[in-house]
C-alpha cells in the first residue's frame, strides 16, 4: 500500500471530488438548480460572502435560507440594510418584527462591531450586514465566529468589490446577476464542492424592474426592505 492510500484511510487527505467527509447540515434554497449546485444548500453556520447589487431582490431570494436558520425565540440582525425593514414581509415569510432588529450608524468601523457583536451574542440566527468595508482578516474572524457561535453571518457587497474566491474566508461565496431576461447565480466558492457558474434560477424581483438595469444600485432599497 502506498503512503498516499495510507493518508486516504487515515483521512487526512481525501480526493476534491468527494467533498467533505461529513456530512453538511443544509439550508436549501428550495429551488432544485440551486440546491443541486450547493449539495442542499448552505452550510448551516458560517459566513455566505454574496455579491449583489441592493435591490436585486436579495431578501426575498434568501427568504428560505433565512427561516431555515432560524429556531423558536432567534433573532435576525439586519446591521447597515440600505432602508427600513418592511416588518409586514418578515412577519409573513420568516418571522414577527418582535425578533427583528437593525442596528445603523454613519461609521464603517461601528457597523463592522455590531456585525461582530451580533454572530457572537448566541441568540441570533443570522446576521446580514450591507456594504461594509473590512480586512480578510476581519472576514476570517466573523466566519470562525459564526460557526463557533451557531450563527449564518451573511455579508452583502457590491460586485464592483468582489475579490478573489480563493482570497476571502467564507463557507460560500455567491454571485447574483441578471442577464438580458433571465437571472443567474454563480457559485464562486462552497466549502467541501466546486465551483458552478451561470446557474439559471428564479429571483423574485421582477426582470422588468428597471433598478436592476442601472450601474449604481447602493442607494436602492431591497425589495424586502421597502417594497
Amino acid at each position: 500500500m502506498s503512503s498516499l492510500e495510507q493518508l486516504k484511510l487515515s483521512k487526512i487527505i481525501w480526493n476534491a471530488s468527494t467533498g467533505s467527509q461529513e456530512k453538511k447540515v443544509a439550508l436549501p434554497f428550495l429551488q432544485a438548480s440551486i440546491d443541486k449546485a450547493l449539495q442542499g444548500g448552505l452550510a448551516q453556520y458560517g459566513l455566505l460572502n454574496f455579491h449583489t447589487y441592493s435591490g436585486s431582490g436579495e431578501l426575498s431570494f434568501l427568504s428560505s435560507v433565512i427561516k431555515a436558520a432560524r429556531q423558536e425565540g432567534q433573532y435576525i440582525a439586519l446591521i447597515n440594510p440600505p432602508g427600513q425593514p418592511n416588518t409586514h414581509w418578515f412577519q409573513r415569510d420568516i418571522c414577527s418584527s418582535d425578533y427583528l432588529f437593525c442596528v445603523h450608524s454613519s461609521e464603517n468601523s461601528q457597523n463592522l462591531w455590531a456585525f461582530e457583536q451580533c454572530i457572537m451574542s448566541g441568540v441570533c440566527a443570522v446576521v446580514l450586514a450591507w456594504n461594509l468595508t473590512a480586512t480578510s482578516q476581519q472576514l476570517r474572524r466573523c466566519h470562525v465566529k459564526a460557526t463557533q457561535h451557531g450563527c449564518k453571518a451573511i455579508w452583502f457587497s457590491s460586485p464592483n468589490t468582489q475579490q478573489s474566491a480563493i482570497q476571502t474566508p467564507c463557507s460560500e461565496q455567491l454571485a447574483l446577476y441578471k442577464k438580458e431576461q433571465q437571472w443567474y447565480l454563480d457559485v464562486l466558492k462552497q466549502q467541501g464542492g466546486w465551483p458552478q457558474m451561470g446557474i439559471q434560477i428564479n429571483n423574485p424581483m421582477p426582470i422588468s424592474n428597471n433598478v436592476i438595469n442601472r450601474t449604481l444600485h447602493a442607494s436602492v432599497l431591497s425589495t424586502a426592505i421597502n417594497h
